[in-house]
């Protein structure tokens, strides 16, 4: 009995001891199947690591909780393979982590349908091939640290609107995009810091468009900090490659530099078309990462410090340079000119009217972006574009395209942005006061048109790129 005694103490001993040894991996969690019901993973459960591709339905969501980490081990091509939903809602004190395992792809959506999404919000993502493959599914990821991608992520037609914004990349290997008419991409307010330093020369940029029907992606207020070679390129060998990138901060107040990291029918003429890229910031949008400590860098001690910094120069034609109206005769009857053969050499080529075209872009601002970013206001009252030259030129067609308003509707639009918005692309003179004029933007804000400058502004935040093929389908007009 005393022996009995004593080998059960002994097997109790060692149970417990192994129970004990084994304790810090209970609470890891083996994921080796798909997710076929609503999920949801919590940070009691984390880590949570994945011995196979994921598959999360097309009718099914998987939900992850702040604080939760979700592993992969080398060797697998994808941690999730999208088919319906993964929300992943972190907190900037509790993120949610995804390690890649040095070269799995995080997200792959190809064959998805148009309503599977993934939404990632205060989330970190390392270590990876690519970030995201696929077609018709849409990303929103905001407020997250992206690092460590060999691979360069891709957007095929996203069927809704995919939003990238106020994020960090470091050593990312860039986005393709391909955007058709159902989804716009926007990209801004993100710090991109570096590049893949091993990428192939074809795949060297940080975003590039291939594909564009409708508008143009949206890359604004971004930051480029250390990026050798492209930041923003068009695609070779695509006929409808556009890109719309004003009022991003690239890291130096260099002209040639900037220029250099913008490749576009100025660097290959085979390319579809120009990268707007300016005005440019002179310094970090407050509200992207790193704002802080990426300062703009002061000129060199050999220039003349009251030199006007070229970067604050709005862009023109090769034909047309004057910003705002010149105070001599000669260049007036010269700039005149110009504008003349311009929308003369436009009309020659409008030769079919595409009225349902015009009708869905009226009140827009368009920009022609395979030819030299050319801007045209489409006016609502006659569905004809008119070419906004410059500055003053801007200035003088939106203030004799516009129409009267009284205080009282003026201060609706001011307050009552679903009453603006049924007044969106029009331009309203004030005419119970001194004239102002205003522009009422498709989100229904107005903005004042105080002076030239103020209309070249606008005219170039708020434009739409389009291709020479589309925008010779509307009408000219002439004032």
């Amino acid at each position: 009995m005393k022996k009995l005694f004593l080998s059960l103490s002994i097997v109790a001993f060692v149970i417990s001891g192994y129970l004990a040894w084994t304790s810090p991996a209970a609470a890891e969690t083996i994921i080796n199947k798909d997710v076929t019901l609503n999920t949801t993973w919590t940070a009691a459960n984390s880590p949570y690591t994945l011995m196979k591709t994921i598959e999360v339905e097309s009718t099914e969501t998987l939900t992850i909780e702040p604080g939760v980490t979700v592993n992969m081990p080398g060797g697998y091509d994808s941690m999730f393979v999208l088919k319906g939903n993964i929300i992943a809602s972190g907190t900037a004190a509790n993120p949610i982590i995804f390690d890649a395992g040095g070269n799995s792809t995080v997200i792959n959506a190809k064959n998805s349908q148009a309503k599977a999404k993934a939404e990632f919000n205060n989330v970190t993502l390392k270590n990876g091939a690519a970030l995201w493959q696929g077609d018709f599914a849409y990303l929103s990821l905001k407020n997250s640290v992206i690092e460590n991608f060999s691979q360069r992520s891709y957007f095929e037609f996203p069927g809704n609107d995919v939003y990238i914004e106020y994020n960090e990349f470091k050593n990312f290997s860039g986005f393709s995009l391909e955007k058709g008419d159902a989804g716009q991409i926007y990209i801004r307010y993100n710090r991109f810091d570096t590049k893949n330093p091993d990428l192939a020369s074809y795949d060297d940029f940080v975003i590039q468009s291939k594909t564009t029907f409708g508008e143009s992606p949206v890359v604004m207020y971004n930051s480029f900090i250390n990026i050798e070679g492209a930041a923003v390129a068009l695609a070779a060998g695509e006929t409808s490659a556009a890109l719309n990138a004003p009022n991003n901060y690239w890291g130096t107040a260099d002209t040639a530099a900037i220029a250099s990291m913008v490749y576009d029918k100025n660097d290959n003429t085979a390319l579809a078309g120009y990268i707007t890229y300016e005005p440019i910031l002179t310094a970090p949008h407050a509200d992207t990462p790193g704002a802080v400590t990426d300062t703009v860098q002061p000129p060199a001690a050999e220039e003349p410090t009251t030199e006007e910094p070229t970067t604050t120069e709005p862009p023109q034609t090769p034909e047309i340079n004057e910003t705002e109206t010149p105070t001599t005769a000669e260049p007036n009857t010269e700039l005149a000119d110009k504008i003349a053969a311009f929308i003369t050499e436009e009309k020659d080529l409008t030769t079919t009217i595409d009225t349902a075209l015009a009708a869905r872009l009226i009140g827009r601002i368009l920009l022609q972006v395979q030819n030299h970013g050319e801007a045209w206001y489409v006016n609502p009252k006659d569905q004809k574009k008119y070419y906004l030259a410059n500055g003053s030129e801007a200035y003088r067609v939106m203030r004799f395209l516009s129409v009267g308003i009284t205080n009282t509707d003026l201060n609706k639009i001011m307050n009552d942005k679903t009453f603006a918005k049924k007044h969106s692309g029009k331009i309203f003179l004030q005419v119970e006061a001194r004239g102002e004029a205003y522009y009422i933007d498709v989100d229904g804000t107005a903005h004042y048109l105080k002076d030239g400058a103020a209309a070249y502004t606008i005219m170039r935040n708020l434009s739409l790129g389009i291709t020479n093929m589309d925008v010779r389908k509307i009408g000219v007009g002439e004032i």
